[in-house]
């Protein structure tokens, strides 16, 4: 089965790719859910939930009456995982958790109707503060400084390699011009 024709989980009708402004999935013609990339969830979800749902996704396992893969037919895991309106991981108590259908091996998400709409949406991140660009800057400095630095290493070296190379044949040439 290819990417371009991945089947609901719940009625194995072909899923229909959609374009919402920048949100790219695979829905049900039957309204049974939707379906996205593990990287199209990291534009949109919020980073410590998809986070939390790849490592649980990972170590998961499936189950007897695991789902099948929308893309591979192979049993999918399921997993709980508990979301908050924080995007820090373990800043705040959990608001609710939701159970999702993870095709870990080839990164895609299975929500069921309502389960994407329950999560919180990805909020943008803030602007660095002061002290974060300060140290930003510094790093660019160091590894800018680490870069001549390194290029006159080499060219110091190279030109004392091409040095002695020439120094046999100045040499001979010397010895037979006298």
């Amino acid at each position: 089965m290819s990417l371009a024709e991945p089947n609901c989980p719940t009625c194995g009708a072909p899923l229909t790719l959609t374009h919402s402004g920048e949100l790219d999935t695979w829905v049900c013609p039957q309204h049974h859910g939707v379906a996205m990339t593990m990287s199209e969830g990291y534009r949109h979800l919020q980073d410590d939930e998809l986070e939390s749902l790849w490592q649980l996704a990972r170590t998961a396992s499936p189950t007897v009456e695991a789902r099948t893969s929308p893309l591979t037919g192979r049993p999918m895991v399921s997993v709980t995982l508990p979301y908050d309106s924080d995007e820090a991981p373990g800043a705040s108590t959990p608001e609710g958790t939701v159970t999702l259908d993870v095709d870990a091996d080839e990164q895609f998400i299975w929500f069921d109707a309502g389960e994407f709409e329950a999560l919180p949406a990805d909020l943008p991140n803030a602007e660095p503060s002061p002290e974060e660009l300060a140290e930003v800057e510094s790093i660019r400095a160091r590894y800018g400084e680490a870069i001549v630095a390194d290029s006159h290493d080499r060219t110091s070296h190279e030109l004392a390699e091409r040095i002695q190379r020439r120094l046999p044949k100045l040499f001979r040439a010397n010895r037979f011009s006298s």
